[in-house]
């Protein structure tokens, strides 16, 4: 883009840029102007608009890959100075960074299961909506804690939504002492993000699981060929074999694609 230099700096989650804009900025911060003075007129007559926002800011939503089913990247964009004078009064201006004024650009990885949502409560328009910002429900799940507490306007959304704890406290009445001490659930709870693959301690931990399987003809007629090849994908001849007996004896003549056969 003609008249723009970028530095680049930050990590990888989080990227922050410094455009060097000469040429745009005066058309920039008229526009910035005109914005938020139809904010400004917008909240007063309508109580609402993107005056309830800070007026210089904005941002966008961005694919990082066209075969992205969503957005995945957040922009944000800021007009700012650099100066050294300004630097000064703070901090020392490192050598070759760029001095006047310019737009920053921060860009933020967003994670697809952290994707919340945002509800209308009614149909007044002064009614403050519902916002659940699910990037807590997948954070809580990367941590999977012994012990999870959750004080929230709707506390059946997250009962819902949470997967990865050993023992679950919903709402203000609610405290961990009574879930351990009084409440009758088990205080032998797994620990060390345990809690993504089992919970707490109970009778069903000393019980011991069984299963079996039955076959008619012709499921044995379907499961046969599918094994008789899976087998022999995985180099194991003698599994498919057993499946090329049953074929054989209760389909006789029948063709069947029963794989190539393992020799070595």
């Amino acid at each position: 883009m003609a008249g723009f230099e970028a530095s680049r700096s930050g990590t990888v989650s989080e990227i922050t840029r410094e455009w060097r804009v000469s040429r745009y900025l005066p058309l920039y911060l008229a526009g910035i102007a005109a914005g938020a003075a139809l904010g400004v007129a917008q909240a007063w007559r309508f109580k609402g608009g993107p005056a309830r926002s800070f007026p210089l800011q904005t941002g966008a939503f961005l694919r990082s890959r066209p075969d992205v089913a969503a957005p995945d990247l957040q922009m944000h964009f800021l007009p700012g100075v650099s100066s050294g004078r300004i630097r000064g009064l703070f901090f020392k201006t490192p050598p070759g960074v760029y001095e006047g004024w310019g737009v920053s650009c921060n860009i933020c990885h967003l994670r697809p299961e952290s994707r919340g949502e945002i509800k209308l409560r009614s149909a007044d328009p002064l009614d403050s909506p519902a916002i659940h910002a699910n990037y807590l429900c997948a954070e809580a799940d990367r941590i999977a804690p012994e012990h999870l507490h959750v004080q929230a306007a709707d506390l059946e959304w997250w009962k819902a939504r949470l997967r990865a704890y050993g023992s679950l406290f919903l709402g203000a009445n609610s405290t961990v002492a009574f879930g351990d001490k009084a409440a009758g659930t088990n205080h032998v709870l797994p620990t060390s993000g345990a809690a993504r693959y089992t919970g707490g301690l109970s009778v069903h931990k000393f019980l011991k699981t069984l299963t079996w399987q039955r076959m008619t003809r012709d499921a044995a007629r379907e499961i046969g060929q599918v094994t008789a090849r899976i087998s022999r994908l995985e180099g194991m001849e003698a599994h498919a074999r057993t499946a090329d007996d049953r074929l054989t004896k209760y389909f006789p003549g029948d063709a069947f694609d029963r794989g190539a056969a393992v020799t070595s």
